[in-house]
């Protein structure tokens, strides 16, 4: 690993000439940071993050765009009323060039005397001009009630796939939300109690898939699930983990072939590449860095695949990973910087082997971050992270403000249901709530079916009597009219004429639906 600090190689180095290398500080008011940064199909890049103005008591969300040098386009500020702390975590520049941020607000000491805390999706066009806001909350719940953003991803039809996490007193877990283009729901769903959400990815054909961390007897692992994109039903899950320790999944990849999933484990990164079969199985795994915290970004760029990271063994200090398609180990480097501590926490691919990074630069003393943007060619051994740089200092305009949570507009209320697919839970209606769930309960719903994978003709039990079988396929879709049985235990389906691929049966019961994925060969 090569550390490299900025009194040591400030002197005499110069970039080429057409990389365009930037590396700046931002402040706008007191505490400015960034979460996140897209480089936009114009060359531009756009960011999001939190900014304190300390005098005000103003917290709010901060979104701004720079040109490709770097030079601010438009920028501002969305706050509530004070009382309350708005920040941007992740945004996704759409196939239309209009800009989806994603973002939490904490409404403190709200009537029923605890904290609230909704999730903001924010739609705005190239020039920066709002196009809606929506801001979601999970209802009922009591004190210290959350639904937290995580990550989104755009969807096929124009519309975007968010990742939420749910936690009260009595309730928890990973949820998933689609949202068509005008930020209307299409459906919401919750999955896996004792875990959270993170990374969400979408194929090509539609194909959705998420990663997160479930807990369980002690150990935290990390999942991918895929779920089916017309109604967010699980598909299937597979868990992994390491031997000796705990294992956090964070990101998703994919490369065309292969789908790949990164996180952290005991204090490093991991990356693994997944077998690209429909089994996901793992193919290879690699562990990087040392005393790792857990903010983690990776993206492919070019011919490999980048992670970066918050590290603590000199100060607060930053590395980015480059690991090939095979597993192998290209390079790593540290940023830092001696004036303060440095953390990157997202990385962007800027095209022409350069790669864009955002992040915070702590000085030391309170209330003093600036933004940290830099967009560096490839090897980044060839720069020296804030030498001779000035801070920029700019004041930002609010001109956003969305409504309080009482006046009844906002937030939406945003319906959560309990799947029983392969959850171990009971399906209910509308809000989730621990003290309502038995999990792994002698009485829940078994489904079996055999052989799997099958050629032609499928068998499916019960141990509750179902009049009704369905078959879809990997992304939904209902294949056929469904089957209309007598109450019966027990029934043979011919799968004959399928092609070979992945799909979902799903039985109807007295007491709720199953659903169980099969490989038709």
């Amino acid at each position: 690993m090569k550390l490299v600090f900025s009194f040591i190689f400030c002197i005499g180095f110069t970039f080429v000439a057409t990389s365009q290398a930037i590396e700046k500080q931002m402040k706008f008011f007191n505490k400015s940071f960034a979460n996140d940064i897209v480089v936009t199909a114009d060359g531009g890049m756009v960011l999001v993050g939190e900014d304190y103005d300390t005098d005000l008591g103003k917290k709010g969300g901060l979104i701004f765009k720079v040109n490709a040098a770097g030079e601010t386009v438009w920028k501002f500020l969305l706050h509530q009323e004070a009382g309350t702390t708005t920040y941007f975590s992740k945004l996704i520049e759409t196939a239309d060039g209009d800009i989806v941020a994603l973002g939490s607000s904490i409404k403190y000491n709200t009537p029923d005397a605890g904290n609230v805390t909704s999730t903001i999706v924010m739609k705005i066009d190239a020039e920066g001009i709002e196009i809606w806001t929506k801001s979601f909350a999970n209802p009922g719940a009591p004190l210290w009630n959350t639904l937290i953003c995580s990550h989104l991803q755009a969807y096929t039809d124009g519309g975007v796939i968010v990742s939420l996490n749910i936690s009260s007193l009595t309730c928890g877990g990973a949820a998933l939300l689609r949202l068509d283009p005008d930020g209307n729901i299409v459906w919401s769903r919750a999955y896996h109690s004792a875990s959270d959400a993170r990374d969400i990815l979408v194929m090509p054909t539609g194909e959705i898939y998420f990663t997160g961390t479930m807990f369980e007897d002690g150990v935290y692992r990390a999942y991918l699930t895929q779920v089916n994109p017309t109604n967010g039903i699980e598909i299937f899950s597979r868990v992994f983990e390491y031997a000796d320790g705990s294992a956090y999944g964070r990101e998703l990849l994919f490369d065309d072939i292969n789908l790949y999933l990164a996180g952290n484990y005991e204090g490093q990164m991991f990356l693994i590449q997944l077998s690209n079969d429909g089994l996901y199985e793992v193919e290879w795994s690699i562990v990087l860095g040392d005393h790792m915290d857990i903010p983690l970004d990776a993206e492919i760029v070019g011919d490999q695949i980048m992670l970066v990271g918050v590290q603590y063994d000199i100060g607060q200090t930053s590395l980015v990973a480059q690991i090939d398609f095979e597993g192998n180990k290209v390079d790593d480097f540290t940023f830092s910087n001696m004036e303060g501590s440095l953390g990157v926490y997202a990385l962007s691919d800027a095209g022409d082997g350069q790669v864009a990074f955002a992040g915070k630069l702590q000085v030391f003393g309170p209330d003093n971050s600036s933004v940290y943007l830099g967009k560096l060619p490839l090897p980044l051994a060839t720069f020296c992270a804030f030498s001779n740089v000035t801070v920029e200092v700019d004041p930002l305009e609010v001109i956003i403000t969305i409504p309080d949570f009482n006046s009844g507009a906002s937030p939406v209320a945003l319906p959560i249901t309990m799947v029983s697919v392969q959850l171990d839970r009971e399906e209910i209606d509308d809000y989730c709530s621990l003290t309502d769930i038995n999990e792994r309960s002698d009485d829940y719903l078994k489904m079996n079916i055999y052989p799997n994978p099958v050629s032609n003709v499928l068998f499916i039990e019960s141990d509750e009597l179902f009049s009704t079988v369905k078959i879809y396929d990997a992304l939904g879709k209902l294949l056929e009219t469904p089957r209309i049985i007598d109450a019966s235990n027990t029934v043979q389906v011919t799968v004959a004429d399928l092609s070979t691929g992945f799909y979902m049966v799903e039985i109807i019961t007295e007491r709720g639906k199953l659903n169980q994925r099969f490989f038709k060969q």
